[in-house]
């Protein structure tokens, strides 16, 4: 990927500066504080996008970069630096080395205020990386070349082959991919044609659902467009769309989406039920809620009834079918937001795996006594210990069986009880968010 440096006004820069500053010192998502700088300063279409490119590129190779102003520095500590010194000096070894911005036209476009470290630029810029990283061991390496951290380095290399791995690790350093699906909830089969013709993008149809769309180019169009404002198109990845699917919502079916906001799911599940049956949402925060409850609205999804409920302790116990969209680290949708791989440890993922247990251990043991209830349970994680851990362990204490899922896509990482029975969704083979997906059944 390269970059004219001109075409970057230093006012951009400075924005990415200040970002990149403010996200070193608060725990907001690079995302959250992006789409508040672009709101706070009116930014352009075009402005939001290079600042989202200079933000988001330094922070996927966050691990990288920071390892290579580490070697560069002279006496000194990284530590020792302020945030914003600290963030001028990634955001220009950014540039320099992922975006072939050459070092004149770095110390000519970056702020005056930057000029002392120049130096330490340069030097940063002509490291050998490969032979700096010549002595650590294979995990090491990989970490720091492909810009992933030690941990979840090891366990994708424990549960994938090396070259799936490596391959996975690249893909979530490039930019995602993109779909829309129509919303038949508002466009009908006859206006389908007509919408999109006039929408001024590439868009290549799904070969697996129907109303769903790859975007190959023009998303910033579509989102500035008449039909996306109005709700008739909807950004949703695929991988979303596959976990309704295995839902199966049927007509007449009374289903509960447990953790539901911001309601896209919601609103596919309203879709199925063709307006019969009962369709309640809930989630546990209550401004969560109050975005459903908008959107919803928004994209004519007026079949939900929403509520403010902690999925751990079931309000619902009436239903045919359950979504269980857990919370979860995060960690399938790297491309689109790289902080929370910086944010991943061990224990943020053990408190994550102990809500995901409660809510599942929960509701399976609520409706205990209604034979034939199914239950999908799914999260946004590449990580087996939010997923087929998950499923394994409830399999075990409960008395609940595994459904077969019927999807294409690939089945879990080996070693577990379910592996052959549940299904994953990856970025660098499905170009979609990384995906989890189960189910499970009350036996009769």
């Amino acid at each position: 990927m390269r970059m004219n440096a001109n075409r970057v006004s230093s006012r951009i820069r400075k924005l990415a500066i200040s970002v990149l500053s403010r996200y070193e010192r608060i725990s907001s998502s690079a995302r959250a504080i992006l789409r508040e700088t672009a709101k706070e300063t009116s930014l352009s279409g075009e402005d939001t996008a290079s600042l989202n490119m200079l933000v988001l590129g330094v922070i996927k190779r966050l691990n990288t970069i920071d390892f290579i102003i580490a070697r560069v520095l002279k006496n000194r500590s990284p530590a020792s630096l302020s945030f914003t010194r600290k963030a001028a000096l990634r955001l220009a070894i950014f540039e320099g080395r992922w975006l072939g911005v050459s070092f004149s036209s770095i110390q000519e476009e970056h702020p005056r205020t930057e000029r002392p470290v120049m130096p330490t630029i340069r030097r940063a810029l002509d490291l050998n990386l490969e032979e700096s990283i010549a002595g650590f061991d294979r995990v090491g390496q990989l970490s720091i070349m492909l810009s992933h951290p030690t941990f979840m380095v090891e366990t994708l290399l424990e549960n994938m082959s090396d070259e799936q791995a490596i391959d996975l690790m690249k893909t979530n350093n490039s930019s995602p991919e993109h779909y829309i699906r129509l919303n038949r909830l508002l466009v009908s089969d006859e206006e389908e044609l007509d919408l999109l013709n006039d929408i001024d993008a590439e868009l290549i149809p799904d070969e697996d659902y129907d109303g769903l769309y790859h975007v190959t180019e023009g998303i910033d169009t579509i989102i500035e467009s008449e039909p996306f404002e109005s709700g008739g198109l909807l950004i949703h990845d695929k991988a979303s769309v596959a976990t309704v699917d295995a839902l199966s919502p049927s007509e007449n079916d009374t289903i509960w989406d447990a953790c539901a906001a911001p309601g896209m799911k919601t609103q596919l599940i309203a879709e199925n039920l063709r307006s019969s049956g009962r369709l309640v949402a809930s989630d546990v925060y209550r401004d969560r809620v109050r975005l459903g409850v908008r959107r919803c609205k928004k994209m004519g999804c007026g079949l939900s009834e929403w509520l403010l409920a902690d999925a751990s302790y079931p309000p619902i116990r009436d239903s045919d079918k359950i979504l269980i969209d857990a919370p979860c680290t995060s960690t399938g949708i790297l491309q689109r937001d790289p902080s929370y791989k910086w944010r991943l440890n061990k224990q943020y993922l053990s408190a994550m795996m102990t809500v995901q247990h409660k809510i599942l251990d929960s509701i399976v043991t609520a409706f205990q006594n209604s034979p034939g209830v199914e239950i999908v349970y799914a999260t946004c994680s590449l990580l087996p210990h939010e997923g087929e851990s998950q499923i394994d362990s409830i399999l075990q204490s409960r008395d609940v069986e595994l459904v077969d899922l019927d999807l294409k896509f690939s089945r879990g990482y080996n070693g577990f009880k379910c592996s052959s029975g549940v299904r994953r969704l990856f970025p660098h083979t499905d170009k979609t968010n990384a995906f989890f997906i189960s189910k499970l059944r009350i036996p009769q």
